[in-house]
């Protein structure tokens, strides 16, 4: 790892341990410090394990996603922030908006972040669909959380994250410049909108994890919805996830 990466990931660990420690006790803190000491001495040998590996997504090769944080190289964070932080650098000079707060774990990219569940200095903590910024942003981006709306919620809110879908529309500029990532089956309501073509995005890609060494592979939705690649079912996570770039010119 370069110097200038190794004191960038060290900075911004420093300000995530930070942050707990204001909305956390110092018990949860330091274990968490333990945990995270385990997975730095892991980290050097999945640099090296992934160093020549790539996979094929959103129309380009990608490397994996190699990072201490989330353990990455065991899960789907390998693929889904690899393709987030492509879709980032095109757009990373315009007015960005995330839902859930995730990318602030791997890039230090400055944008709007709005997370209802998430204490952190510099979140927004509100709701998605009551957020009502002065001005639209010109890009948008959220990294498996939609799963989440309705579904994680007590009382569950049947019908609530096909209106969050659908709301990404009157919050962005450029419709071109939108980028969402999920987990298949995780939320059945998520899943028969996708089925039903319930959904606002232009352009959909579904990928499924086949096997213990991280490779992922393209397939039809009806595939990647299959009872094996269920969430936990096989692998830590996520085992299916879709990929959605740009919004239609109209509501489906």
């Amino acid at each position: 790892m370069r110097r200038d990466t190794r004191q960038s990931e060290i900075g911004r660990l420093g300000r995530r341990l930070r942050d707990l420690r204001e909305t956390q006790s110092l018990a949860y803190v330091a274990s968490r410090s333990v945990d995270k000491l385990a997975v730095y001495a892991a980290y050097p040998f999945a640099c090296r394990r992934f160093a020549n590996r790539r996979f094929e997504a959103l129309g380009v090769s990608l490397r994996h996603f190699v990072h201490h944080y989330n353990v990455t190289w065991r899960n789907e964070r390998c693929v889904e922030i690899a393709c987030a932080l492509h879709f980032l650098k095109e757009w990373e000079h315009s007015r960005v908006l995330e839902v859930g707060n995730v990318l602030s774990y791997y890039s230090d990219h400055a944008h709007c972040v709005s997370d209802k569940y998430e204490q952190s200095p510099g979140v927004l903590g509100i709701d998605f669909l009551d957020f009502k910024p002065e001005n639209r942003f010109d890009s948008f981006i959220s990294v498996s959380t939609f799963e989440h709306i309705g579904w994680d919620e007590s009382p569950r809110t049947p019908g609530k994250v096909e209106r969050a879908l659908f709301r990404i529309r009157e919050l962005v500029l450029n419709p071109e410049r939108v980028f969402l990532a999920l987990p298949l089956g995780y939320n059945q309501e998520l899943d028969d909108l996708l089925i039903a073509g319930r959904h606002p995005f232009a352009r959909a890609e579904y990928l499924v994890r086949v096997d213990k060494e991280q490779h992922w592979d393209s397939v039809p939705l009806a595939a990647a919805l299959a009872p094996k690649h269920r969430y936990n079912a096989r692998f830590e996570g996520a085992s299916a996830l879709a990929l959605f770039l740009g919004l239609n010119d109209e509501i489906a």
